[in-house]
């Protein structure tokens, strides 16, 4: 990540909505000839609202359909059964943090940051899924790019406000800068 000149991707919920959508972002992406490529997903399809309906109900039935179709991406596009059993571990220690939120609620109140932690799982599942994807036909890119997750909770600097969020923008640029050189490639 050593020039400066990036190119940003950004790939909404129904362009990952299933397998066949995942390997169509793999490919555009092995397409992009720039050394310097930063991709941004959503949630797969359908997943913030799944999430939001688990907040208004604080159970996890409402996930439970795309806990089975995470589970079939799963197998459909991972071969390499380290990532496959990363993947699943992942997933169920996130699931099980969110039983844990619900359990632990005296007030019946969810704050800011346990609706934020638990909305923000979708994009957590997407990248998640998308890199390991990608590390998986890393033979397929022409340039073979090194992949590297940079955390959104480590670089962006958000408060809240009476408007809703604010974004620090020089803390956020400063938070890319410390995570950016984290990494190589």
């Amino acid at each position: 990540m050593k020039e400066k000149n990036w190119q940003v991707y950004k790939f909404g919920g129904t362009s990952l909505a299933d397998g066949t959508c995942l390997e169509r972002v793999c490919a555009l992406i092995h397409e992009n000839s720039s050394s310097n490529l930063i991709v941004v997903v959503s949630a797969m399809a359908g997943v913030t609202d799944s999430l939001s309906k688990v907040l208004q109900t604080k159970n996890l039935e409402p996930i439970k359909p795309f806990m089975a179709l995470y589970q079939q991406t799963i197998e459909k596009l991972i071969k390499n059964p380290a990532a496959v059993r990363s993947l699943e571990d992942s997933f169920a220690s996130d699931i099980e943090k969110i039983q844990q939120i619900f359990d632990s609620l005296e007030s019946g109140q969810l704050s800011h940051a346990e609706t934020s932690i638990i909305i923000g799982f979708g994009e957590v599942w997407s990248s998640r899924l998308l890199i390991s994807l990608l590390a998986e036909n890393n033979s397929q890119d022409p340039l073979k790019r090194e992949i590297h997750e940079l955390n959104a909770y480590k670089i962006i600097n958000v408060s809240h406000g009476d408007m809703g969020p604010i974004v620090d923008w020089s803390k956020s640029k400063l938070g890319f800068e410390k995570e950016s050189n984290n990494t190589t490639g």
